[in-house]
């Protein structure tokens, strides 16, 4: 099995995957990172364009949820709406 970590974080260029910016971001991974750009004024992916070592692979990337599906607000507020109009 490969790593997709590394003991230390090292400083790798990453390219932004909406706008293009190019910056270097220090990590302890090759995958995707997620900061804030500059350009797009909104935070983005970020893939990693450094050359991958070997006994490396990636980590898998985030999936996108909302906060209201992690939390059950979503069932809560249903549940509340509903008794409120009973």
């Amino acid at each position: 099995m490969k790593k997709t970590l590394q003991e230390f974080s090292t400083r790798k260029p990453y390219e932004c995957t909406v706008c293009g910016d190019e910056k270097e971001f220090q990590t302890n991974h090759y995958g995707e990172s997620y900061p804030w750009c500059s350009v797009c004024q909104k935070q983005t992916v970020w893939k990693c364009n450094a050359e991958m070592p070997d006994d490396f692979e990636a980590p898998e990337n985030w999936k996108t949820v909302k906060i209201s599906d992690i939390a059950g607000i979503s069932e809560f507020m249903n549940n509340a709406r509903y008794k409120k109009n009973a």
